[in-house]
C-alpha cells in the first residue's frame, strides 16, 4: 500500500490538534466539578464565607455573661407607668328640688379620675413583682367640689404561681390606701359602678377607702385550662386599717384601729361547669377597736371595746348570661360616751343585683336591683293591734331598674369565650330609675317627688 507525504501531514495536524482540545475538557471537567462542590457547601443565596467567621468559646462565654448582665438590668430597673382615667357627665331629674335656680333638671360633672400604675420590680422567673397605684380623684356632692387621692398604694407579689402552676398557698401584700373589701359593691370603684348610686349601706354604714396593711392569702389554688388564671378554693384576706377614712390622718390612740377578715370559698374551679363562677363569702370589720374602761372615773379596769361591729354575707354567681349578687349586711354601734356608755344600735341591709350579661364584652346590660336598709330595728317588735310597728319610721327601699350601654369599646386581640378585663378605652351610657319607698309609722309609703331618675356618661381612657 503506498502512503502519499500529503496524507501523512494530515494524519499528524489531526493528532496535535486534539492535545489541546482533550487538556481543555479535561480543564472544564475539572472546574465544573469544583462548581458543584462549591455550590454544595456553600450555595449562592448564603453569607459570604469571610462573614462566617467560626465561633470560638471564649467569644461564647463573653457573649453568654453580657446577656447574663443586661438580664440582670433589666430585671432591677424594669418599671413602667401606665396612665388610665375616667370622667362623668351626669343628668339628673326628679320631681324633689335639686335647686333654686334648677328645680327639676340638673346637668352635673359627678367626678373625674387620673390613674398611674404599673411595675416597679418584675423577675420573669421568681416571685416579688412589685406594682403599685397612684389615684387622683375630682368629685363633687351638696353644691362643693373636692380633689383628693383614691388608690395610693403597693403591691408586692410575695409568693406567686411562677414556680409551681397549682401551688398550695399563695400570697400578695397590698400597702396603703386601698379599696375595703367589704361587700362586693364597694369593691366596684367609682368608675365601674354596676349601678348609678352605691348600695346604701356603703354611706351610712361605712365603706370606702382605708389606710392600711391587706394580706390577700389562697389556699388549694388550681389553674383553670381555659382562662390560665389561678383560682383558689379558700381566699382569706386579713387587714388592719387606722380606722380614719381615706385622706385622713389617724387623731386617735395608737391602739384605736380598724381589724378586717373576710373568706371567699370557690367551690368549683373550672369555669367551663355551671357553678364555675359561683363563690360564697363572709366579712367581719371591727371599727374603732381600742384598750379602754367605759367608765375610767368609776377605776373601772380596762378591756378590749369594740365600738363598731360589721358583718356581710355574700353570693356572688356570675355565669354567663345571667349574672346574680346578693349581700346582707349586719351591723351594730356601741359608742363609749363617758362616763356611761350609750345605747347600742342595730340595724341592716340586704342587697340583689340582676344582671344580664350576653357576651364578654357586652353592648346592652340590663339589670335590676333591690335595695333594703335598716338604721334601727329594735323598734321593730313594737307592734300594735293591727299588726304595724306605729313608731317604725327609719327603714327605706330602692328598687332600680337600667342599663349599661357600650357604645364604644376595644375588643382584645384574641377573642376568648370567658370574661375578661375591663378595657382601657371604652364610652360607657348608663340610666337608672330608682324607686325610693320609705317607712312611715309603720307604713310603706312611696312617695314620688323621692323617685330619680339618672343618666351617667363615663369616659374611660
Amino acid at each position: 500500500m503506498r502512503i502519499k507525504v500529503s496524507h501523512i501531514i494530515l494524519l499528524l495536524g489531526v493528532v496535535l490538534s486534539q492535545q489541546p482540545l482533550q487538556a481543555e475538557n479535561v480543564h472544564q471537567k475539572n472546574d465544573s466539578l469544583a462548581q458543584v462542590k462549591s455550590s454544595d457547601t456553600h450555595p449562592a443565596d448564603t453569607v459570604a464565607a469571610k462573614d462566617n467567621i467560626p465561633a470560638r468559646s471564649s467569644d461564647l462565654a463573653a457573649l453568654e455573661d453580657r446577656l447574663n448582665n443586661n438580664l440582670r438590668l433589666t430585671i432591677a430597673s424594669q418599671w413602667t407607668i401606665n396612665l388610665s382615667g375616667y370622667g362623668i357627665l351626669g343628668l339628673q331629674s326628679s320631681q324633689a328640688k335639686s335647686g333654686a335656680a334648677n328645680p327639676y333638671l340638673s346637668l352635673y360633672v359627678p367626678g373625674a379620675g387620673i390613674t398611674l400604675g404599673g411595675l416597679l420590680r418584675q423577675d420573669p422567673y421568681k416571685d416579688g413583682d412589685l406594682s403599685y397605684s397612684l389615684q387622683f380623684l375630682y368629685g363633687t356632692s351638696a353644691g362643693s367640689t373636692t380633689l383628693s387621692f383614691g388608690n395610693v398604694s403597693l403591691n408586692w407579689a410575695l409568693l406567686t404561681n411562677k414556680q409551681k402552676e397549682d401551688p398550695f398557698y399563695d400570697l400578695s401584700i397590698t400597702a396603703g390606701q386601698q379599696l375595703l373589701p367589704f361587700g362586693s359593691d364597694n369593691l366596684a370603684g367609682e368608675d365601674k359602678r354596676p349601678t348609678i348610686a352605691y348600695a346604701q349601706y356603703t354611706s351610712k354604714v361605712g365603706s370606702g377607702r382605708d389606710i392600711g396593711l391587706l394580706l390577700d392569702n389562697g389556699f388549694w389554688n388550681t389553674t383553670d385550662p381555659t382562662n390560665s388564671l389561678t383560682v383558689p378554693k379558700l381566699e382569706v384576706l386579713a387587714g388592719l386599717f387606722n380606722g380614719a377614712g381615706a385622706n385622713n390622718l389617724d387623731t386617735g390612740a395608737l391602739t384605736s384601729k380598724d381589724v378586717f377578715l373576710k373568706a371567699i370559698y370557690n367551690p368549683v374551679q373550672d369555669y367551663t361547669n355551671l357553678f364555675g363562677q359561683l363563690s360564697f363569702a363572709g366579712s367581719a370589720w371591727w371599727h374603732g377597736l381600742d384598750w379602754q374602761s367605759e367608765n375610767p372615773t368609776a377605776g373601772e379596769s380596762k378591756e378590749l371595746q369594740v365600738p363598731t361591729q360589721r358583718y356581710a354575707g355574700e353570693i356572688d354567681w356570675l355565669k354567663k348570661p345571667l349574672q346574680l349578687t346578693l349581700e346582707y349586711v349586719s351591723f351594730k354601734k356601741s359608742p363609749i360616751v363617758h362616763p356611761t356608755k350609750a345605747v347600742d344600735t342595730t340595724g341592716n341591709s340586704f342587697v340583689g343585683t340582676v344582671f344580664w350579661t350576653d357576651d364578654a364584652l357586652p353592648n346592652f346590660q340590663p339589670l335590676i336591683r333591690y335595695d333594703y336598709f335598716d338604721p334601727n330595728y329594735a323598734n321593730n317588735d313594737q307592734l300594735n293591734a293591727k299588726g304595724i310597728a306605729p313608731n317604725k319610721s327609719d327603714a327605706s327601699e330602692w328598687i332600680t331598674a337600667g342599663f349599661n350601654l357600650y357604645l364604644y369599646q376595644v375588643y382584645p386581640l384574641a377573642w376568648r369565650p370567658y370574661a375578661v378585663k375591663e378595657t382601657n378605652r371604652v364610652i360607657k351610657l348608663q340610666a337608672n330609675y330608682t324607686w325610693k319607698i320609705e317607712q312611715t309609722n309603720g307604713n310603706w309609703v312611696d312617695k314620688t317627688q323621692n323617685n330619680v331618675f339618672a343618666v351617667w356618661a363615663f369616659f374611660l381612657f
